[in-house]
């Protein structure tokens, strides 16, 4: 696996001076199976044993690093405008997908959507993106690609994995009881309201989509 890392670190050096004019800061890569997420950025992730010096996270979900390298790399430079948000921007509470996120994306390329495809919500709590042909990412990553990069490893289900809710034989994991209500909340006046999962609600009074703090 050591190959991908190296070559993931090398993707967000290319990005990182082609995109976002070399002015983003050092940054962990990880990966880890994360429920209805393919990535997550996580800010201050790790700090030195002695102290004085912190680095923030970005996660790959393995299960979806069957795609195609340009979908992975897209990605990628999603969760790094969130480090970009993060060091010089204005990001929202809980992870929300806030306005000045999703026009910083089209600038480089990449239309924010909720659903993946064209006519999507831009803003939200969970949030994908189509990549825009012959933007500045699809140039840039042909360059790349171009280039030699490429990506090894991806994800199978493991034969008899055992996990901290599974039997010790190896047997079926116990299943989480989902929840019936989660709790949502306005961005800008904090008003909070309960609803089934995946409900859309929207505050009547500031008229922005409800942030669903249960998600991952």
């Amino acid at each position: 696996m050591i190959e991908d890392y190296l070559s993931i670190e090398r993707a967000f050096k290319f990005y990182n001076e082609k995109i976002f004019e070399g002015q983003l800061q050092p940054t962990a890569f990880t990966v880890a199976r994360q429920s209805r997420m393919i990535g997550c950025f996580r800010p201050i992730s790790f700090v030195t044993r002695q102290g004085g010096e912190e680095m923030s996270e970005i996660s790959f979900n393995p299960d979806y690093m069957d795609r195609t390298v340009e979908e992975i790399l897209s990605t990628l430079v999603h969760e790094m405008f969130h480090l970009a948000q993060y060091q010089y921007g204005t990001p929202s509470r809980n992870g929300y997908h806030n306005k000045e996120w999703g026009s910083w994306m089209e600038t480089a390329g990449l239309t924010p959507s909720s659903t993946g495809q064209e006519g999507g919500k831009r803003t939200g709590q969970k949030m994908s993106h189509v990549v825009i042909p012959e933007g500045l990412f699809e140039v840039v990553t042909k360059q790349l690609v171009g280039d030699n990069f490429k990506l090894k490893w991806c994800s199978v289900v493991a034969k008899g994995a055992v996990g901290p809710d599974d039997d010790d034989d190896g047997g079926e994991p116990k299943k989480k009881k989902a929840k019936s209500k989660l709790k949502y909340t306005c961005p800008e006046c904090k008003q909070n309201a309960w609803a089934k999962p995946d409900t859309p609600l929207m505050c009547g009074k500031c008229k922005l989509d409800m942030e669903c703090e249960e998600i991952e």
